[in-house]
């Protein structure tokens, strides 16, 4: 139900970086039904770990960090 707000969304801001919160919702819910829909398809997507109790700081920092660097080196 929400897709088609969220593809206007996308459309209006022209983002060139999508980066979803949670590795599940990643998984789940954008690779399945966002990614596929997304126009262009030079927008580069990925995920960080949602920040919790279960994910340390450390663990969510490095994998923001490695995200930043992999979309700026394939700018």
């Amino acid at each position: 139900k929400w897709l088609p707000f969220l593809l206007k969304e996308i459309e209006i801001i022209q983002p060139k970086v999508i980066i979803v919160i949670g590795r599940r919702t990643y998984e789940k819910s954008f690779k399945p039904f966002v990614e596929p829909s997304l126009s262009p398809r030079e927008i580069k997507a990925d995920y960080v770990f949602h920040y919790s109790k279960r994910v340390s700081k450390n663990k969510f920092e490095r994998k923001f960090s490695e995200v930043i660097r992999k979309m700026k080196n394939s700018e």
